[in-house]
């Protein structure tokens, strides 16, 4: 960790990635610092506190969003982007982190849809434009069905229950349309509440 983490800090400090071969930086997904967000929990639990220091001032001094970044992976950015702040904020409870994903979150309300009330597949991080993936009409539910602890988490810790009651809208749906089946296929429809489609997960 130590290795990758070095070269990170001098290749590609503050990008998205780290090329394995080159070392230099990857491709720029969001332009959001991703890899270092993404380790922060690794980072803490692995006692690298230096590391974790050096990526928190990086975060608090660098990570705004305040610009256009393109559409991106509504699910990817509430994992990784979401998810590697929220985690090192439940590892150290430092309020930066707490701060960061809750100005993130803001702009990904947006989303929402208003019926079934699941986000749309892609979302630009900066303004919040949003946008269906293109290829379905409807949702994956792989996507969309595994929201709750990131958002459930951003309400618990800022009293704020719009991030709880957006997700809790969509899960609703999804158990409505499931009804008392056990598998379900994997496309959640937009209009109704039913899955469509053959494959079942």
């Amino acid at each position: 960790m130590r290795h990758v983490w070095r070269n990170y800090k001098q290749y590609a400090w503050g990008k998205d990635e780290i090329a394995p071969l080159t070392g230099r930086p990857g491709r720029q997904w969001c332009d959001a610092a991703v890899m270092m967000i993404d380790s922060l929990s690794t980072l803490k639990i692995m006692g690298l506190e230096k590391e974790f220091d050096e990526a928190t001032q990086w975060i608090t001094d660098n990570l705004k969003f305040d610009r256009p970044r393109g559409l991106h992976s509504f699910f990817e950015i509430t994992i990784r982007v979401l998810g590697g702040l929220l985690s090192a904020h439940s590892l150290s409870g430092r309020q930066i982190f707490l701060d960061k994903a809750r100005e993130a979150a803001d702009h990904m309300m947006t989303g929402f849809t208003d019926y079934p009330g699941c986000p749309r597949a892609q979302i630009d991080l900066g303004t919040g434009r949003a946008s269906g993936n293109g290829w379905m009409s409807g949702f994956i539910l792989a996507e969309v069905g595994t929201l709750q602890l990131e958002f459930r988490y951003l309400s618990e810790h800022t009293g704020d229950h719009k991030y709880a009651e957006a997700v809790d809208k969509c899960q609703e749906s999804i158990f409505q349309a499931a009804g008392k089946q056990g598998l379900v296929p994997y496309e959640l429809a937009s209009d109704r509440p039913m899955f469509t489609g053959e494959c079942l997960h």
